[in-house]
């Protein structure tokens, strides 16, 4: 293989030359979620095994590499869930990179997207394939090595090291190399936990699917009948780590026991749908569907519905669900089993795309609204459009500032119509294959809610008694607390906290934007999606060692409180305070969590939003225990409350895995890729079982987001 490279150490010097793209002509990729996003580090869907260990995504494996000889700091990276906090988590340790980073980084990403191709062959190849002779490009806010920035109009400037390198990936595969077996790059100390990588070999059957390329959990297809059908209390049931993905076992018993594809296929030409089985129509969604707006002329219906992240639901006017109108004249009419969808502002990710109605009702009149041109299974349809929303289809056809599509655009959509009784079958399969799943989730969300709570009472305790039970007890004084240990001291809150706003004005460019979520202040992923202030240069600065509260709408807010451990620039709603060093900072963060989680300085509330008054914040005072102890229950909190929050990350993890698995699975269905008709068959009759409302498809397809909205 030659390279389009010459040496890394070569490369800085001799070969640092800008490139100049015009988007236009150009396959771009940023968000992982748009046309191109599976080319991206961050694209979920991809995880490689290399030395029998699992990580998932190559842009965590990328980063580990910079640490041979800190496998605690590999370890470190390699559990992280997101690949954008896999690369935070290795900032702080970059000046201990290997001494030769620079040199030999290109040459550590060629084989990262090696090992990603060789893993999911079908699925990469078709995607790097599916570019043509455009060049790809990376379209980066700063970086212009990997990327390239965007310029004036089209422009796009930068190396694009990571495009060229997929470019001379796609080449090797349009030349028929064989790209299924990836050597270790003969680097010096090229180690993953103290181990020399090893080779990884996917030749013996090039189209079986691996484990990662067909369902993207630890399972195999077959191992999946267990938790569908008997919903175990944890995926470690089927969550084996193999050095080499082995076939899956013999059918076992299950909702998916025995799927196979259909017998012949003809390719559709349709990016979404790939191959489909022979038989089933290709078609636009106006050939089936049609529009149809009727407003609510005379406010004769006062049914009022809301599409949300839990399907379409009755909304009540008097306490509403989201933002209303003054006058449900204007909104319009839906009838039963209508389709609807929400297609504006597409990157917003929070918002659910497309519902079914399940009774008569008005809704907004920006949705759209689809009924069939004759008789069909609109269940079906409906598994099928949702099934493009959740896998963004939507979000890569939308178009304009806000990412919209309108409803010509919905019209050209091109859907499968297979035969009505395998529509029938699709529908009955899915929808017990969602009750046993959506079952799952919700016994992993309670499991969730309860070690919050333990976290919660632990917390609590430490920062009110402290860790010796045989202190004596005095009140506190504090409106809002009873009674603290005697020999605490009560500092004024104006001692503790001093309110800075920084406006990071013209330089928002040099910070990372941040969040205030449930998991602290963390470091927000650009490419992931959702609300972003359209101006930054109102952000205020955040710097190490800053507390961040949310003092508007306390009693809705998912979490008030955060100590920053990162710099970065927050929206300026915020109030961000300067406090003491650690360990009296960390202290005061459990101390206002623990306030915050019982929702007791609602003393300090001052007008109709319930903002917590800053002048009557600093004239509080909060205890703070004497050096020693006030150590001593820091480490206390730390650990007690470690095993628990690595139990809420794997249960999170779970419930991710099983999400992405409902997905795929729905995807392999409604677009024919397996053959379903059999096992709905045998399957019993959903209405006779109960908690048969779990059978609605988005009822827990999606979490809503933990970022307190300012």
């Amino acid at each position: 293989m030659v390279s389009a490279f010459p040496a890394e150490d070569q490369l800085m010097s001799t070969n640092r030359q800008n490139r100049t793209y015009t988007r236009r002509d150009c396959a771009v990729f940023r968000k992982t979620e748009e046309a191109f996003g599976g080319l991206s580090n961050m694209a979920p869907g991809y995880p490689v095994r290399v030395n029998g260990v699992r990580v998932m995504t190559i842009e965590a494996l990328y980063q580990a590499s910079r640490f041979p000889h800190l496998p605690e700091v590999q370890r470190l990276i390699i559990d992280q869930h997101s690949p954008m906090t896999a690369k935070m988590v290795s900032k702080p340790h970059r000046k201990d990179s290997r001494a030769d980073w620079d040199k030999v980084r290109i040459t550590v990403m060629r084989w990262c997207l090696r090992l990603k191709l060789s893993q999911h062959w079908t699925k990469f190849s078709q995607l790097l394939l599916s570019t043509g002779d455009r060049a790809i490009v990376e379209d980066s806010k700063r970086d212009d090595f990997w990327g390239a920035i965007p310029s004036e109009g089209e422009t796009l400037v930068g190396l694009n090291v990571l495009g060229r390198l997929l470019m001379e990936l796609r080449e090797e595969i349009k030349k028929g190399a064989e790209l299924r077996r990836v050597e270790a790059s003969a680097i010096d100390n090229f180690l993953l936990f103290g181990d020399p990588l090893q080779v990884v070999d996917f030749r013996a059957d090039k189209n079986a699917p691996t484990l990662e390329t067909k369902y993207p959990t630890d399972a195999h297809l077959d191992d999946l009948a267990l938790p569908l059908f008997s919903a175990p209390s944890s995926l470690n049931e089927f969550s084996k780590t193999r050095s080499e993905p082995a076939m899956p076992p013999k059918p076992s018993g299950g909702l998916i026991e025995g799927l196979q594809p259909h017998s012949e296929y003809i390719e559709s030409a349709v990016p979404w749908l790939g191959s489909v089985p022979l038989g089933w129509r290709v078609e636009r969604t106006k050939r089936v569907f049609r529009k149809r707006k009727e407003l609510n002329l005379g406010r004769k219906c006062t049914n009022v519905l809301s599409l949300t992240l839990r399907g379409v639901v009755n909304n009540d006017p008097d306490s509403p669900e989201g933002l209303v109108p003054k006058d449900y004249a204007t909104y319009q009419l839906f009838r039963k089993n209508d389709l609807v969808f929400k297609l504006i502002d597409l990157e917003n990710l929070r918002t659910s795309r497309v519902g079914l109605v399940h009774e008569d009702g008005i809704m907004s009149s920006a949705y759209l609204r689809l009924i069939p041109s004759a008789a069909c299974n609109v269940r079906f349809y409906y598994h099928q459009f949702f099934d493009l929303y959740s896998r963004a289809v939507f979000n890569a056809l939308g178009a304009g500032v806000r990412s919209t599509l309108g409803a010509e655009d919905l019209g050209e959509i091109r859907i499968l119509i297979p035969p009505p009784d395998e529509q029938a079958a699709i529908v009955r399969f899915l929808e017990h294959a969602n009750r046993k799943i959506d079952g799952f989730i919700r016994a992993k969300r309670k499991l969730i809610g309860l070690l919050i709570e333990q976290k919660q009472t632990i917390i609590h305790r430490a920062v009110t008694r402290g860790v010796d039970p045989h202190a004596n007890l005095a009140p506190s004084g504090i409106p809002w607390l009873d009674c603290v240990p005697s020999h605490w001291p009560m500092h004024p809150n104006r001692s503790l906290f001093r309110i800075r706003k920084r406006i990071v004005g013209a330089r928002h460019r040099e910070f990372q934007v941040l969040s205030l979520t449930k998991r602290g202040v963390i470091v927000r992923d650009m490419d992931a999606g959702g609300k972003f202030s359209s101006f930054w240069e109102r952000s205020q600065e955040v710097r190490p060692g800053n507390m961040v509260f949310c003092f508007f709408d306390v009693d809705e807010t998912p979490r008030g409180v955060g100590l920053s451990r990162v710099p970065g620039m927050i929206s300026p709603d915020y109030t961000v305070m300067e406090c003491p060093a650690e360990p009296v900072a960390s202290f005061l963060e459990l101390f206002y969590i623990a306030m915050d989680d019982h929702k007791m300085l609602k003393p300090l509330y001052t007008g109709l939003r319930k903002r917590v008054s800053k002048p009557l914040f600093l004239a509080a005072k909060t205890p703070i225990p004497p050096d020693g102890e006030l150590r001593a229950i820091v480490e206390h909190v730390k650990g007690e409350t470690k095993g628990i929050d690595v139990a809420i990350a794997r249960t999170e993890r779970e419930i991710a895995l099983m999400l992405e698995f409902r997905t795929r699975l729905t995807a392999d269905v409604v677009t024919g890729k397996f053959d379903v008709r059999v096992a709905a068959a045998q399957l019993p009759d959903i209405s006779a079982q109960p908690d048969s409302e779990a059978a609605k498809v988005g009822d827990l397809a999606e979490v809503e987001s933990e970022e307190v909205e300012a």
